[in-house]
């Protein structure tokens, strides 16, 4: 698989991040993962994947809820490259992870515009999480890496 059909997104923060901020997508907050590039202040759409609320995978629920937390997988990769969603809510130290991967991940080649915004949104709400990179660690023909700070 080329390196350009993987896509992995950790967030936290030591913010509180209640499990009601997450919504109910067991039910009906479809949460939608998104990257931008930044070229001279003007966003450039990389990437969209969903993670469908109440979704079935391989006839069983994507989502599942462990406590306050919430995780998504879908081996299939339907609709567009979402692999897993962790949603883990505290009152200190916040946790989001995602992974997208194949061909129906739409993600341009690197090397990326160095100027980067990930975003988790709420179908339901204006509640997101975001981290921005504006310095990459590695951003060649292979890979882009970048921590945000």
């Amino acid at each position: 698989m080329p390196a350009h059909n993987l896509f992995t997104w950790s967030w936290k923060t030591a913010m509180p991040a209640p499990a009601v901020d997450f919504g109910n997508p067991l039910a009906s907050t479809d949460l939608v993962l998104c990257a931008f590039e930044r070229n001279a202040g003007t966003p450039s759409l990389l990437l969209r994947a969903t993670a469908p609320a109440a979704g079935l995978c391989r006839g069983r629920p994507c989502w599942k809820a462990h406590g306050t937390s919430f995780t998504y997988h879908d081996p299939e990769l339907r609709p567009d490259g979402l692999l897993l969603l962790s949603l883990r809510p505290a009152l200190t130290g916040a946790r989001v992870k995602a992974k997208a991967k194949g061909a129906l991940l739409s993600l341009p080649r690197p090397p990326l515009v160095p100027s980067l915004t990930v975003r988790l949104q709420r179908s339901d709400a204006p509640a997101c999480w975001e981290a921005d990179f504006s310095r990459s660690q590695r951003n060649d023909t292979v890979m882009f890496k970048a921590k945000s700070g």
